[in-house]
């Protein structure tokens, strides 16, 4: 399961020009926030981990991981340009399957 989430993890950094240091990261960078919202809410919708785990896994603790998910999960309905991403992310995955 470490694996995927790398892998996920990966993705994201790659399609937002960033790494996975970055990911994993305080920072509060726009472009980090974004890539880290969207692993995180990837991360959630792709495996079966719970918030704990995948607070790990982004060195934050569990009840920091219910706001980025629905902030991506709302930039995935009102913004066009994170909808973009998020989907060529999607498919990323889903290839990489």
């Amino acid at each position: 399961m470490k694996t995927y989430v790398q892998r996920i993890k990966e993705i994201c950094a790659d399609e937002y020009g960033i790494t996975i240091e970055d990911i994993d990261a305080h920072s509060r960078h726009r472009t980090h926030t974004l890539a880290r919202w969207t692993a995180m809410e990837l991360v959630n919708r792709y495996t079966p981990l719970g918030h704990t785990e995948i607070a790990r896994m982004f060195n934050r603790y569990s009840g920091s991981l219910t706001y980025p998910i629905q902030e991506a999960r709302h930039l995935l309905k009102t913004n066009k340009a994170f909808n973009r991403t998020h989907k060529l992310i999607t498919e990323r995955i889903e290839e990489s399957e």
